[in-house]
């Protein structure tokens, strides 16, 4: 007699209300289907209404979890089954997939300073352990170069009376303080907005006055903004498939393991929220948004220079006093970034690619993709999706 296939059960405790949750949940199916089949117990609900009371009921071989609830945790790991958690905090957790927030500050320290801003801050209203650890790691790296890092926090007075209208006055206060230019990392998408729209009440600029970065690229929220806002995109689906490999790995071993996987984030998605150069040198901004607006089209540092009327070494020696790299390492710069989002959001064949990025033969564009990042396109597409 032919013995039946056992298909594992899987519980899934993620909340479906923001778009990371529902790219999470798709990476899980992604890895699915791939290597499963699985069959998912899965309930449609916010992530503040999760419980696992009903967890001995269940019958499940395993589950992925994103609770913000501590205790909820804590009782879930009581239970004994395979779990891998997507929330965890590092100290009381020992096994989970999460983003890799020091790497998430090294992408918005260096988009910001790309700008050419050298004062620089990070906004949130709350002060969860998470929200710590994302704002720690920014002010650490841009400490490490010798960036200052103002942060914002909200006074005793408004904290207790919790009132909206004295938080906005608080951080109308707050921002303008601020030296400007300035860039403003936000610690997600909803506290951009909530900086965007005191911005508006205060009559300041942005980008102009003050460059405004979120995280999680949710695209309502970005596109809602004004102006519409540039935000880091987490790689949530990448996210959800570690951890769907990681519970099967735990399922198949029947062990726990003390396992920490950390994923970086895979870009910024440029918005007009940072479409800023703040530079003096007007003949270098004007290079560098020519760069950026041709780079992809074949324009090379002659071409730059003659089109600015200046000596290509005046240029290239002031280019790179204000930017910190060179006239050629811009241009490789602008073309590398957008072969990097057609690789991970088309599907288009590598050579077109390497001809839309600007790229003269699909030899140079691949030695020099793996030189930039250490992967060859193929992978690199790979793994972004």
């Amino acid at each position: 007699m032919k013995r039946k296939l056992k298909i594992p059960r899987i519980l899934l405790l993620i909340e479906t209300s923001r778009v990371y949750g529902r790219h999470l949940v798709e990476g899980i199916g992604r890895y699915a289907h791939e290597h499963g089949p699985w069959s998912f117990h899965f309930e449609e609900r916010g992530v503040h209404e999760l419980s696992v009371r009903a967890l001995s009921k269940l019958k499940v071989d395993g589950v992925i979890s994103r609770i913000r609830d501590p205790g909820a945790a804590r009782k879930l790991q009581a239970t004994g089954l395979p779990f891998v958690e997507l929330h965890g905090n590092p100290k009381t957790c020992k096994t989970h997939v999460t983003v890799d927030e020091y790497a998430i500050a090294r992408m918005a320290a260096e988009h910001l300073i790309d700008r050419g801003l050298k004062n620089l801050g990070f906004f949130s209203r709350r002060n969860e352990w998470w929200l710590q650890i994302r704002r720690n790691a920014f002010v650490d790296y841009l400490k490490r170069f010798g960036y200052p890092c103002a942060t914002y926090s909200a006074s005793a007075q408004s904290q207790k009376k919790n009132d909206e209208s004295s938080q906005q006055s608080d951080l109308i206060n707050w921002l303008q303080s601020l030296p400007r230019p300035v860039g403003i990392f936000c610690a997600t998408d909803m506290e951009a907005l909530t900086l965007l729209e005191a911005c508006r009440h205060a009559g300041i600029a942005v980008p102009d006055q003050i460059a405004v970065l979120g995280v999680d690229n949710d695209s309502v929220i970005c596109s809602v903004a004004w102006p519409r806002l540039s935000s880091i995109d987490l790689d949530a689906q990448r996210v959800g498939y570690e951890s769907a490999a990681l519970l099967a790995r735990i399922m198949a071993d029947g062990t726990k393991p003390n396992t920490t996987i950390l994923v970086p984030p895979s870009q910024v998605v440029v918005r007009e929220s940072t479409d800023v150069l703040a530079i003096a040198d007007a003949q270098v901004v004007q290079a560098a948004r020519l760069i950026r607006q041709f780079a992809c089209k074949g324009i090379d540092v002659s071409h730059v220079a003659d089109h600015i009327l200046m000596c290509r070494r005046t240029l290239e020696r002031r280019f790179k006093a204000c930017l910190g790299r060179t006239l050629k390492e811009e241009i490789l710069r602008v073309k590398m970034d957008q072969a990097k989002i057609l690789l991970s959001q088309s599907d288009y064949p590598i050579k077109r690619i390497s001809d839309m990025s600007g790229f003269k033969s699909l030899h140079y564009f691949a030695r020099a993709f793996r030189r930039e990042t250490g992967s060859t396109p193929g992978r690199y597409r790979q793994r972004t999706r």
